[in-house]
């Protein structure tokens, strides 16, 4: 439980990439996988939230064609948003909105696909990984998710820190800024929280 909340909200380098799963729920064993695209991650386009449709391939980079023929395909679109001051710097907000023409995985000739998102980042030496899932729509092949997932993005340690430190007492913030730039080399990067 700590790692996975180290992994989501101690990111402050941020996210640089999201991965989509595509899977077929199964009750009675795993899950049998549909197809997958990833996407980059970057502030200065940051997608404008503008809808993308995206293809899946699958685990060999080959499209995935659907029961129809067609190319299967994944709609989603992504922004960045920065928020005012707190432990989050900003957020990337995913939304998932549709599938397209999906193969079938079950002896029915449909499927009861989900999303899983995988968003990878690097801060030094630290990788950050986190997952989030959608909802299953059963016996679909053209699914319809609309749902929105959030990968938050931490403040640097020292900073947040020295905010903290100061609302505590003033004048103690300062004092913990100059400490951390003056020693930083001793410290390995500075304190953090």
């Amino acid at each position: 439980a700590a790692r996975a909340y180290r992994h989501r909200f101690n990111n402050a380098a941020g996210w640089t990439e999201v991965k989509f799963v595509v899977a077929d729920f199964d009750a009675l064993s795993n899950a049998d996988f549909i197809g997958q695209v990833s996407i980059h991650l970057d502030k200065a386009s940051s997608l404008a939230g503008h809808e993308q449709v995206l293809h899946l391939v699958d685990r060999s980079g080959n499209p995935v064609i659907g029961k129809n023929g067609l190319p299967a395909t994944l709609t989603c679109a992504i922004q960045f948003h920065p928020l005012p001051e707190g432990r989050l710097s900003a957020v990337w907000r995913v939304h998932v909105l549709s599938a397209a023409n999906l193969p079938s995985r079950d002896l029915s000739g449909s499927s009861d696909p989900w999303v899983s998102l995988y968003a990878t980042g690097k801060e030094g030496s630290q990788a950050f990984c986190f997952q989030q899932r959608s909802s299953v729509l059963p016996r679909n092949l053209d699914p319809q998710w609309d749902e929105m997932f959030e990968l938050p993005v931490a403040r640097p340690g020292e900073q947040f820190l020295a905010e903290a430190l100061e609302e505590a007492a003033p004048g103690l913030g300062a004092a913990a800024s100059w400490l951390s730039e003056s020693f930083s080399g001793l410290l390995g990067g500075g304190l953090s929280d």
